[in-house]
C-alpha cells in the first residue's frame, strides 16, 4: 500500500512549489498511482477490518457481503482519479483549471483526509477496537495524507483566491465549491 519514493517527490512538488516544475505526463502518472495506492490501502482496509470481528462469531458469508459492501465505492473512486489523471496527462494543470476537475480534487483531498483519520484513529470509529497492525496503520495513514496533499496541491495552484476585501484566503472558496456541488 506505499507508493514508489518518486511519487513521493511529484506529490511534493505540487504540493509545496510555488513554480510548477512537473510535466503533463508526470501529473497524470501521480494521479493514476495516487489511484491505485488509494484502492490497493481502501481494499486491505476493508479486508483486515472487515474479515473477523472481535467479538461475535459470525459467518463467513457475513463478512464476505460487509467487505463487499464497504468495496462498493471504489469503482467511482478509481474514475473519479482516471479522470484527473487523464485530463492532466493531456494539458496539465491548465486543464484542472475547470470547475469540474477543482472540485474532484477537493472531493478527493476530503475522502483521503478522512481515510487517513479513519485509520490512523481505527479505535475511535470501532468501539475501541484496534484491528491494524501498527505498520500497516502508519503505510495506509501516508498513503492517504499523501494523495490528500497531491490533491490539495493542484487544486491550490488552480483555484484563484477570493476577492476583495477577504482576498487571498481559500476557505470562501471552498464553501462555496462546496455549495455549487450540493447544487449543481
Amino acid at each position: 500500500t506505499t507508493m514508489p519514493a518518486r511519487t513521493y517527490g511529484v506529490i511534493a512538488s505540487v504540493a509545496m512549489s510555488e513554480e510548477s516544475t512537473i510535466t503533463a505526463p508526470q501529473l497524470g502518472r501521480a494521479y493514476t498511482l495516487a489511484g491505485l495506492a488509494t484502492v490497493s490501502s481502501w481494499t486491505a482496509c476493508a479486508i483486515i477490518a472487515l474479515s473477523t470481528h472481535p467479538v461475535l462469531t459470525l459467518p463467513i458469508r457475513h463478512n464476505v457481503l460487509t467487505i463487499a459492501q464497504a468495496l462498493a465505492p471504489l469503482p467511482l473512486a478509481w474514475a473519479s482519479f482516471e479522470a484527473l489523471a487523464s485530463a492532466a496527462s493531456k494539458a496539465g494543470l491548465s486543464r484542472l483549471k475547470s470547475a469540474t476537475y477543482r472540485r474532484i480534487n477537493l472531493a478527493l483531498a476530503a475522502v483521503s483526509a478522512w481515510l487517513a483519520a479513519a485509520v490512523a484513529f481505527a479505535p475511535h470509529f470501532a468501539v475501541g477496537y484496534d484491528m491494524y497492525p501498527t505498520p500497516f496503520k502508519v503505510a495506509a495513514t501516508g498513503v492517504h495524507i499523501a494523495v490528500s496533499f497531491l490533491c490539495l496541491g493542484v487544486w491550490g495552484r488552480t483555484v484563484s483566491t477570493s476577492p476583495a476585501p477577504i482576498s487571498g484566503h481559500y476557505v470562501p472558496r471552498i464553501v462555496r465549491g462546496l455549495a455549487g456541488s450540493v447544487w449543481a
